[in-house]
């Protein structure tokens, strides 16, 4: 289980137990991480992240009763210091803050992930790839930090590429510093072995299988049901099984109760090697628009009284996940401005139905998109602060009851 993982499992455990709680990844950057998710839930005004950081934190230290907050995925630590600072502050305005990370801070105490012991890690191991060399293989599993994908991953690779990829082969890299000791702090390393065990790409050669994986990496990595899986990705059932079974026994994709979900280091993986192309995803994108033109239909039906409430709730809500699984498409291909376009219409049906709180959560993407391609100076960038702040202040000024 990975600290993310086991994060959500102790906040599901026991959000119970506190008055208010909250939980959301910040990555690179905590100010915009703290102003995104906490907009909506504080109120926060319109303004930068830095000063929505700032305010949000001035909030959150005024609310009453016991409160737990989890920041996931904290990276560039030494960057972002100050920021860490102001939010371990909270703790005087009891709170339980719970920070996961890759990196270390002197300021905060530190819950060290143990990995397998050896004994687990050699099943693990030996259950992908049976081997007598013992030896051998404790040595790789101290080289590869412990960690349960990694080791999984590397006794697949053997037992798939025999003639290219051997126990002795890896254990002489490691050895001879071919490449680096795996460090949970050092991404560089999770990649050098990703391409010492893929260097003859018997995955990725097929080029139906690079182009299934480059699909899918264009979603959050997080579970995706069959169903969803053959609605974006436009697969025949059996073809869609075959793939996954296929991808799944390479270890390159991971079966859950839920569904299937491509591991967030091989995704990282995918999109820092390999280019996705518009036509490569037209059909999603296809999809994603069709399901935007009728969400606004629906809008437009609804102030009409011509279509049920049920259908509207259900296509509503079905078009939320699909946004979801869609959302970072702007940022890793080329259709940023095909993405956009749909998010605008989107937005505005949600403004003409009165659902003011979902339409800013989406032009807030849309500002962040325009950020992202044009920077903040761009007459596009500006347009969409302008839309913001309209529909904020008709938000805010709106009965308590008309606010969704």
């Amino acid at each position: 289980m990975g600290k993310s993982a086991l994060a959500s499992r102790y906040f599901n455990l026991h959000h119970h137990r506190y008055e208010y709680v909250a939980m959301f990844k910040v990555g690179l950057d905590i100010a915009s991480g703290f102003a995104i998710n906490l907009k909506y839930p504080l109120q926060l005004p319109f303004g930068s992240a830095s000063e929505l950081f700032g305010i949000a934190i001035n909030k959150l230290s005024n609310l009453d009763g016991k409160k737990l907050l989890i920041v996931d995925d904290v990276q560039n630590v030494e960057e972002q210091l100050s920021l860490l600072e102001e939010i371990i502050k909270l703790r005087q305005s009891d709170y339980e803050i719970i920070f996961t990370s890759r990196e270390q801070y002197d300021g905060i105490k530190p819950m060290v992930l143990e990995g397998l012991p050896i004994q687990k890690a050699r099943e693990l191991f030996t259950i992908h790839y049976p081997s007598d060399e013992i030896e051998k293989i404790d040595k790789i599993i101290h080289y590869l930090d412990f960690h349960t994908y990694f080791i999984k991953l590397t006794a697949i690779a053997l037992k798939k590429q025999p003639h290219t990829v051997t126990l002795e082969s890896i254990y002489h890299d490691f050895e001879t510093k071919n490449f680096e000791e795996m460090s949970s702090g050092n991404e560089k390393s999770f990649y050098e072995l990703l391409d010492r065990l893929f260097e003859n790409k018997t995955v990725l050669e097929d080029e139906t299988n690079l182009l299934f994986l480059k699909r899918l990496a264009i979603f959050p990595s997080t579970q995706i049901s069959f169903e969803e899986l053959k609605t974006l990705l436009f697969y025949t059932e059996e073809v869609l099984q075959q793939m996954l079974n296929r991808l799944t026994s390479h270890g390159w994709i991971i079966q859950t109760a839920d569904g299937y979900k491509l591991h967030q280091i091989l995704k990282r993986y995918l999109l820092e090697s390999y280019t996705i192309e518009f036509n490569q995803i037209s059909q999603t994108v296809g999809f994603l628009s069709r399901m935007l033109e009728r969400m606004n239909q629906l809008f437009d039906a609804s102030n009409q009284e011509t279509e049920s409430t049920e259908e509207i709730i259900e296509t509503r809500e079905l078009n939320l996940r699909y946004l979801y699984l869609s959302s970072e498409i702007p940022y890793r291909t080329k259709v940023s401005d095909t993405i956009r376009t749909l998010l605008i219409q989107q937005a505005t049906g949600y403004q003409n139905y009165g659902e003011y709180s979902k339409a800013l959560k989406l032009w807030e993407i849309i500002k962040n998109i325009d950020e992202h391609i044009h920077g903040k100076e761009h007459p596009d960038t500006a347009t969409s602060y302008n839309n913001i702040g309209a529909v904020s202040y008709t938000h805010l000024t709106l009965p308590t009851k008309r606010i969704v």
